[in-house]
């Protein structure tokens, strides 16, 4: 299924600091896995003020947060669909013809990254 990626500055940073074959593979996994992939059923959901409501009757608003973990290695990515309006103005350079779908990628952590925010807490 065509599906466009649009990243935020922390997962632009995150993506280039990686191989251009982990970038690669990191992306297959992203268009794979944010939707349909076998993990999207353990997301986490949440909204705009870090709460996690259950979402199924509104209450999260007009935008709703996921994270999910990725089965490529066990990065786990904070990210929330498009909406009609913002898919409709990303430039045709970053889109795949036929594009009905899209996720705006906040950030991606490593296991270690989210593990440790686990144990340390945060501000550490």
């Amino acid at each position: 299924m065509p599906y466009t990626l649009v990243f935020a500055p922390a997962a632009i940073r995150f993506k280039q600091s990686l191989t251009s074959v982990d970038q690669v593979e990191l992306e297959q996994a992203l268009r794979e896995e944010l939707t349909s992939g076998l993990n999207a059923v353990k997301a986490v959901k949440w909204d705009s003020r870090g709460h996690a409501p259950p979402c199924g009757n509104g209450s999260c608003g007009d935008r709703v947060y996921l994270t999910t973990p990725l089965s490529y290695k066990a990065y786990l990515v904070v990210h929330r669909r498009l909406t009609v309006n913002e898919l409709s103005i990303v430039p045709q350079t970053h889109r795949n013809t036929g594009d009905d779908l899209g996720s705006f990628i906040i950030d991606i952590l490593t296991a270690d990254d989210w593990l440790g925010s686990l144990i340390v807490g945060p501000g550490r």
